[in-house]
């Protein structure tokens, strides 16, 4: 699994975005789009994304995909990039006319029939697909749990004290201060580090709740968390931490070793793995039976013909 970056995404460990979409090179957010229903999140040009667009095409995706592009900002970022440069190669193929070359309209035409054919197929034997069953689950679970391998987790706090972009020597060196003084307050007998992070960290996301960070695989950390926090025990508060981007300050809240993922946390991905295949044989089945009822018949000599012509 990636390494968490630092900059931005690093001051709270690994974080995840939900606002609007900043982005370059002739992106535009819109200003105070955060306040309309449905705001405008990314533009190029004549063409603009909608955050309800947005979550319409995210719901689209299949879960893997989904929680690959929702991982962080730079993925949310990308698949927004994405659909704009799909949209203006869109806009380009209709001013060439593109869709009116024969062999483009019998690729659309192909596509739109295979659109019908599977949508049908999956309203028509929903209702067949035999229901999954705990029994089933727990099968599939115990057959596979190298799949459900998990690397070693950390419930983690922070308190982040961030270094501006192009700080001086003195504003580094006051930044520094500032954190070994937290820090020993942190380590002080009675020391309540969620009123800490509220009051004295600059991630105000996670200052919120106390600097809770949530539970993070260890492979997703960076480096100089990821070896501060091995050396930890449960509750204990480390020093404070440089990165690229500041310092940490942190304090563990509980571990969870490596080993398989609990069965109830990956059950709703089996549930739907098994959901897929039932539904895959009740539209075989389905398939069969129109083929039967209506007397399909296939010239196996013409096919043979065939297969000769093609050279295979």
């Amino acid at each position: 699994m990636k390494q968490a970056v630092d900059g931005q995404q690093a001051r709270s460990i690994r974080r995840w975005t939900r606002g609007a979409l900043a982005m370059g090179a002739g992106l535009v957010v819109a200003a105070g789009a955060l306040a309309a229903d449905d705001p405008v999140v990314a533009r190029l040009g004549a063409s603009e994304i909608k955050a309800s667009e947005v979550r319409h095409l995210l719901d689209g995706l299949d879960p893997a995909a989904r929680k690959q592009a929702t991982a962080d900002n730079r993925a949310l970022l990308n698949f927004v990039r994405a659909e704009l440069g799909r949209r203006a190669v869109l806009e380009e193929a209709k001013r060439a006319k593109w869709d009116q070359r024969p062999e483009v309209q019998a690729r659309i035409e192909q596509a739109r029939n295979d659109v019908l054919v599977s949508s049908y197929l999956a309203a028509s034997t929903t209702a067949q697909a035999a229901p999954v069953t705990d029994e089933q689950v727990r099968s599939l679970y115990d057959a596979n749990l190298s799949r459900f391998m998990q690397p070693r987790r950390y419930h983690l706090a922070q308190i982040f004290l961030a270094v501006p972009d192009g700080a001086t020597a003195a504003q580094k060196d006051a930044v520094k201060a500032r954190a070994q003084d937290l820090a020993k307050k942190a380590h002080a007998a009675n020391a309540d580090f969620g009123e800490l992070a509220r009051t004295g960290s600059d991630d105000k996301t996670t200052g919120a709740h106390g600097g809770d960070l949530g539970w993070l695989p260890e492979t997703e950390l960076v480096p100089a968390v990821a070896s501060a926090v091995q050396g930890l025990t449960e509750n204990e508060v480390s020093p404070p931490i440089e990165a690229k981007d500041g310092w940490h300050i942190l304090k563990e809240l509980g571990t969870k070793a490596a080993g398989p993922a609990p069965l109830d946390e990956v059950k709703p991905a089996i549930v739907n793995t098994l959901r897929q295949q039932a539904q895959t044989r009740a539209a075989q089945l389905y398939l069969e039976k129109l083929l039967n009822e209506q007397k399909a018949a296939v010239n196996e000599i013409e096919l043979d013909r065939l297969t000769e012509g093609s050279g295979g």
